[in-house]
């Protein structure tokens, strides 16, 4: 019984007193609910030695967040054919994001696939998850982090503009075994683009577009990220826009860390927009999820709140 008390006033010691008197000292422990991740966007204009570039400024900003790890929506460099100049610019962009932020996962855009002979080269330059279907190890993946499962699409292989149905297959099956409180997905090109990539994005494949868009419903994804369109934007997916979807999703397009700004959306055809370069803050509380996109300076344009 001494042993036993000394081992419990030893615990105490290790934990604060705010909440030992909230009586939260099980979930503080174990509690795996409360998390943040940040998302980039395409940075395909950024300089290695702009200390002020947009890409510099974003990885500044949000390494003083505390996120727990960092989304790159693809297009990180302006082109990739597979070759040295290709190699060199990822290892830039590396150097920039890995020295104040901590683990990266990225998604591929079209301009880091000009042609296959990239894929190798973004195997070789990047550490990523491997547990995607043949033939697209690293290119497309899953993960967990606390209470939320993490889907990494490739809109580009072996097609632009697609989502391929070995794709489909493997993601099925990867959510069919999921059991998490959260599922976010994220692929470079929008299903539904809003602005100067209409016609240019999954639309393209409209019954290919809606058959992958059946499946994150089905499953009821908790959010969906994307590039492509340098602008942020915030759109809820629903029967209105896909008659018979089962569940309401919202799609973030995270377009513009460090690119050129594209045209702005139709009237009413987005729920917000802003065109200008930012970066997005996503933080977890529970089954709660807050999106917050920042301007470079550090100043909010948007902060929506909403839970599945």
């Amino acid at each position: 019984m001494k042993k036993r008390n000394i081992l419990l006033a030893g615990i105490a010691m290790l934990i604060p007193l705010s909440l030992i008197l909230s009586g939260n000292i099980v979930s503080a422990a174990t509690d795996d609910t409360h998390f943040s991740f940040a998302v980039l966007g395409d940075t395909q204009k950024f300089k290695a030695g702009a200390a002020k570039g947009g890409l510099q400024r974003a990885v500044s900003r949000i390494s003083k967040k505390k996120v727990d790890f960092v989304l790159a929506m693809g297009d990180l460099a302006s082109s990739c054919k597979g070759d040295d100049k290709c190699s060199k610019s990822w290892k830039k962009w590396k150097k920039i994001v890995y020295a104040d932020l901590p683990k990266a996962y990225l998604v591929m855009g079209n301009h880091d696939r000009t042609t296959h002979q990239a894929d190798d080269l973004w195997q070789d330059t990047f550490d990523l998850p491997t547990n995607g279907p043949d033939g697209f190890e690293e290119l497309v993946y899953s993960f967990d982090n606390g209470n939320s499962h993490f889907v990494i699409l490739n809109s580009e292989k072996p097609d632009w503009h697609s989502i391929s149905q070995e794709q489909l297959n493997w993601l099925e099956e990867d959510l069919k075994n999921d059991e998490k409180d959260n599922i976010f997905v994220f692929f470079h090109e929008p299903a539904w683009p809003v602005s100067s990539k209409i016609g240019e994005s999954l639309d393209v494949n409209a019954s290919e577009r809606d058959s992958l868009w059946s499946i994150l419903a089905n499953y009821n994804v908790t959010a969906v990220f994307s590039g492509h369109e340098h602008l942020y934007s915030r759109r809820k997916i629903d029967k209105s826009v896909l008659p018979g979807v089962k569940n309401d999703i919202y799609q973030f397009i995270v377009g513009n860390t460090d690119a050129y700004r594209h045209n702005a959306p139709k009237k009413k055809i987005t729920d917000f927009y802003y065109r200008n370069k930012s970066y997005v803050v996503v933080s977890v509380n529970g089954k709660e999820v807050t999106v917050k996109d920042y301007k470079l300076n550090g100043n909010a344009v948007d902060t929506f709140k909403f839970s599945k």
